[in-house]
Order: C-alpha cells, then structure tokens, then sequence
C-alpha cells in the first residue's frame, strides 16, 4: 500500500498519530519547510524507492472531504 502527496509516492509511511513518514534531504527539498521536523534515529526515507537516511519527518496536512 502506497500514499501519495504532491505527486510523490511513499511506501512507507504511518497512520499514528496523523498520518506522517521520512524524508531524506534531497525529498525534503520538494516540500514546504513547515511539514518537516527533524528526525530522531537513522530512518530511511519513506520515498517509494529511496533508500537513503532520512533527515526529517514530514506530517501530511489532513485531506480536505
């Protein structure tokens, strides 16, 4: 199961505590500063086939219904 925000896909993210994942600094770049927080730990960014560290956790703002 993937989610897809702003045209990137992720295949991995979590729907605790809001719906977030982890992106690393090259992904980061692709998204508005105020998402992002520093990660804790060494992730690996969340991005459908990315492997890298991630560097920050990115919470996806709720869907408009």
């Amino acid at each position: 199961m993937t989610y897809t925000f702003n045209g990137i896909e992720f295949d991995d993210y979590s729907t605790s505590e809001g719906l977030w994942s982890q992106v690393c600094e090259k992904h980061a770049e692709k998204f508005d500063k105020s998402l992002l927080s520093d990660c804790a730990g060494t992730p690996i960014c969340g991005v459908a086939g990315c492997n890298e560290t991630a560097e920050y956790y990115i919470d996806f703002p709720e869907e408009k219904k």
